[in-house]
């Protein structure tokens, strides 16, 4: 009888040491789990990050547009890889009329701020896509470049540009000392010919650009 309870303590001791060992070996691997999950969020957390901290040092800090360098970056990568999608496709320059005039007025705080709000605008009707690359050449510069890809047909491109113009010449600012200010743009536009260079669609959008400024300002040119 001695014994048989001797033999049951042994057996009880040891299934408990058996379910004591399990629970260890469940909360081992649920905390593996967790600290593995962990680990993943914050590989994708720092990532992220990276992503980020690129995408902000490709663009200009008064705008958030593509700087000019990651524009020229993009465009020509796409011209020498071959990479540009059918339909109708322009190169499209634009600046702000009068800006001297205007920052010597009104000042270079309230030139900035319209500047701004002409990206607003830009964004507005050519977000980021495979089919706009928008650029602001610089850092306060208010001359921007686009390359518009994959229209229908260049009348619906021109429609585009036109919209954009007439919301351009809405835009109103108050100045520190309450006065309204507004702006207009100048654009050029050239077309992308079959066999075309990057280097000279460029070219053909700056010039024809220059030509909407010497027929009165507010207004665009089609390159011919």
């Amino acid at each position: 009888m001695e014994s048989k309870k001797i033999y049951d303590r042994i057996w009880f001791t040891a299934l408990c040491l058996l379910i004591a060992a399990n629970a260890l070996l469940w909360a081992g691997i649920h905390r593996n789990i967790h600290e593995a999950g962990h680990a993943d969020h914050l590989t994708d957390h720092y990532e992220d990050l990276i992503v980020d901290m690129d995408d902000a040092t490709r663009r200009t800090h008064v705008t958030h547009l593509y700087t000019m360098d990651t524009f020229l970056d993009m465009t020509t990568e796409l011209f020498e890889k071959g990479n540009i999608p059918d339909g109708v496709t322009a190169m499209v320059s634009f600046d702000g009329d009068g800006m001297g005039k205007k920052n010597d007025e009104f000042g270079q705080e309230a030139v900035d701020k319209l500047i701004t709000e002409f990206a607003e605008v830009v964004k507005k009707h050519f977000p980021d896509s495979d089919t706009n690359i928008v650029s602001n050449v610089g850092e306060k510069s208010d001359e921007f470049y686009m390359l518009l890809l994959g229209r229908k047909s260049k009348k619906d491109l021109i429609k585009e540009i036109e919209d954009f113009q007439e919301d351009i010449r809405k835009v109103r600012i108050t100045t520190n000392d309450g006065r309204e200010m507004s702006g207009t743009v100048s654009i050029g536009i050239a077309f992308l010919k079959p066999g075309q260079t990057f280097e000279s669609v460029f070219e053909e959008a700056d010039q024809a650009a220059y030509d909407a400024k010497d027929a009165g300002k507010d207004c665009y040119c089609v390159s011919d």
